[in-house]
This record gives structure tokens, sequence and C-alpha cells, in this order.
């Protein structure tokens, strides 16, 4: 399973695609599914616009709720944990960046934002682009860390430079109101451009 973004951004968020159009038309089915590495049971909603099975929106609604699998075998949240909790401390960056996952959302493991921050923050020090953004929005909002608009500001910077649209974003936002950063409006307008370029790039793909 994959580590994610914790925030994403809001201007994004409100931007209608095909996926969003017709939700309300999409059918709820429910699913019985069992772990099998502890034998716990649960039923899961699957939501989807097709009558028939839909195996891609159901992939995903596990692994929104925790799951995981390998091969044929499912892996409940919190067998998941376990698991991605041993390779994060191994080093493992996409360990980390998804232990920083479970914490926020509490999936497998105690909620946690000061854990998530944390799990984040190593995954961060590697590189990892997504883990910097998830970073600096705990810094911007003061979530499991102080609040601290530099420290933000530096994460959303590193994330921006690999490439990052929503990083970029929120950069430019930083610098726009003159947070974490001298205020500059040309500063805020280069980043605001980087992003809208990335995120037409990421919707023609």
């Amino acid at each position: 399973m994959r580590g994610t973004k914790v925030f994403t951004m809001a201007k994004r968020n409100k931007q209608k695609d095909k996926s969003s159009r017709g939700y309300e038309k999409m059918i709820a089915t429910v699913r019985d599914f069992e772990c099998g590495l502890c034998g716990f049971k649960t039923s899961v909603a699957i939501l989807s616009d097709k009558v028939v099975d839909d195996p891609d929106r159901t992939a995903d609604t596990l692994i929104e709720n925790g799951w995981s699998s390998t091969g044929k075998k499912l892996t409940c949240p919190c067998c998941t944990a376990e698991g991605v909790r041993l390779d994060a401390r191994g080093g493992d960056v996409d360990a980390q960046l998804e232990m920083g996952w479970l914490c926020y959302k509490g999936m497998g493991v105690k909620k946690s934002y000061k854990k998530a921050a944390r799990w984040f923050g190593l995954a961060a020090e590697q590189g990892e682009a997504y883990a910097q953004y998830n970073l600096g929005m705990m810094y911007k909002m003061g979530m499991g860390v102080c609040r601290d608009h530099a420290e933000a500001a530096k994460w959303f910077g590193l994330a921006a430079e690999q490439g990052d649209a929503d990083a970029q974003y929120r950069l430019g936002g930083m610098w726009e109101k003159g947070k974490g950063v001298p205020q500059s409006d040309t500063e805020a307008m280069i980043w605001y451009k980087l992003a809208a370029k990335q995120m037409r790039k990421e919707r023609a793909e």
C-alpha cells in the first residue's frame, strides 16, 4: 500500500472532473472480507457506478480503509500496520510515509498527529516529496508539531522543487501572504504558474 497525501489542495478539490459527476448515481455493494493473517472479519461498502463487480474500486476502497493485499491474501489494518512499522523502522522510505498516513488516520494504530509528523519527518529527510508536503501542512496547521510557518515553507519548497503541484500551490500562498518567507507577489506568481502547469499535465495523463 503506497503512502498518501493527508491534505490535498482545496482549490483542486473544488474542481469537478469525470469521476465526481454523477456521484449520486453510484451503487453501494456491501462485501465481506477476512484477514489472511489473523482471521479478522468485517463488511465494507463498495461504491461504484458499475452494476457488476468493480475490482479497481474494491481495491481502492480497501486501501482507503487501511487494508492491503499480497497476491490473493488480504491483510487487515492492524496486521498491515505491524508489517509497515517493521519496514519503517528499518529505514524504508515508503513504509515511513505509509506509517505516517496510518497514524494520521488512526488505521490499525492509535490516531496520533505527533507520531504521524515524526514518520513523515523521517521520510521527508530521505527526500520523499509526499512526506515533505504532508510535513509542511502539519507545520502550517500546528498538527502534531508547533505551528511554524518557516518550517512549513521549507518543506513545501523541497517538495515543490520536485514538481509536486500541491506543494507549489501552497508555497505560492506562503510567498503571497509573507508567511515563513518574505512577502513577494513575484515569487508567489512563479509558484502558482508552476502549480497550474503541473495540474494541467496531471489531468491530461
